[in-house]
């Protein structure tokens, strides 16, 4: 038999139950549409390092079509007859990122367009590729520059993303210096390919606002924990002070 008071307290516990429950949840909910926003938000057409590995998508259908049936040299060949070099600020206004589904649709784009979609096709294919980001120089050309890596089986081999498969023998490739590479997952510091490629760069905003919701995460699943764990006691409590009442009601009642 339960009280009216045992009643009243477990209604308030099922109340802090029920609270304890939706709080980390709405908070979960709200952190996930943030971090959403914030990937298309920022999700910038001029990125950090931190979000270059957003360019690289080997699931898209187009570029999934695109490498179909091609080995890695018909893919580079594919990449460097069907796009031509533009700067974005000529066609778009302003420097500007393309995604390789855009490259493929407009058929133009500079270094960092065209190695993102060939490392993409080359994911897509299954081949372990990466974009690198570093300093061009040679004789007749300076700067920053973007181009592919593929690594056979531990055999890293560089690939200029404008040049046909056949004319790589003949780049001077002593002349590129990588700073990062990045593919699908992440971004990773030069040097790290070769021993572990630990992802080593992540997005400020995310990390930030990860930071800030795991306390109350943590806060709101201990307090959903804990309310269980009180009421399974108090249910118990209830039962076992119940039982015994029960017993003697029905022994008084064969007595009678």
């Amino acid at each position: 038999m339960i009280t009216k008071f045992e009643g009243k307290s477990m209604k308030k516990s099922k109340t802090r139950l029920s609270a304890a429950f939706i709080v980390p949840v709405i908070l979960l909910v709200c952190l996930t549409g943030v971090l959403v926003s914030e990937i298309h938000a920022f999700t910038p057409r001029r990125p950090g390092p931190a979000d270059w590995h957003l360019y690289v998508t080997p699931l898209d259908p187009s570029v999934v079509r695109a490498a179909e049936g091609k080995n890695w040299t018909e893919m580079v060949n594919c990449v460097a007859s069907n796009i031509s070099y533009i700067y974005s600020a000529e066609f778009w206004g302003h420097y500007w990122w393309q995604y390789p589904n855009e490259t493929l649709a407009l058929g133009h784009g500079e270094c960092h367009d065209y190695a993102a979609l060939l490392v993409s096709m080359l994911l897509a294919r299954g081949y372990t590729a990466y974009v690198a980001i570093g300093t061009l120089n040679l004789p007749d050309c300076q700067g920053r520059h973007a181009w592919a890596i593929i690594n056979f089986t531990g055999t890293f081999m560089n690939i200029e993303p404008q040049a046909s498969a056949t004319s790589q023998q003949t780049i001077n490739f002593t002349g590129y210096s990588a700073d990062y590479y990045f593919d699908e997952r992440g971004v990773y510091y030069a040097g790290s390919l070769k021993a572990l490629p630990w992802l080593l760069l992540i997005n400020p905003i995310s990390l930030t606002l990860g930071v800030l919701a795991l306390p109350p995460l943590v806060i709101g699943t201990a307090a959903v924990i804990y309310a269980y764990a009180s009421r399974l006691r108090r249910n118990k409590h209830v039962v076992a002070a119940d039982a015994p009442l029960t017993g003697k009601k029905e022994r008084q009642s064969g007595e009678g």
